[in-house]
């Protein structure tokens, strides 16, 4: 299924690390065979880290799922993007209603 775990900047000068933690289990599939492998509740974490001297830069964490059915926190890894080497967007819902901007400072 491959999900993003990790988004490098576009000059490699930064790797965003993506994770999260649930106390709930994946929702049964509707379908057996096509069932989410991820849990619909939780919180997401985003950790920023220089490349050059692995020093962590920015550590973030938001919680997931919302009200009612939830979804899948690779939904909101997978939207995430780098602009430049020095902002960082991922978004905190699908709808993309809320994001996180991280901003890095020039070196």
């Amino acid at each position: 299924m491959g999900h993003q775990a990790a988004i490098v900047s576009p000059r490699a000068t930064h790797i965003a690390v993506f994770s999260y933690t649930s106390r709930e289990k994946p929702p049964p599939p509707l379908v057996p065979g096509f069932g989410g492998t991820e849990p619909a509740h939780g919180e997401v974490f985003l950790d920023i880290y220089d490349i050059s001297s692995g020093e962590r830069v920015v550590a973030a964490r938001a919680p997931y799922g919302g009200n009612g059915g939830g979804y899948a926190p690779s939904m909101l890894f997978s939207s995430s993007l780098w602009v430049e080497d020095y902002y960082f967007v991922m978004p905190l819902d699908p709808s993309l209603e809320s994001c996180y901007l991280g901003t890095l400072a020039e070196k």
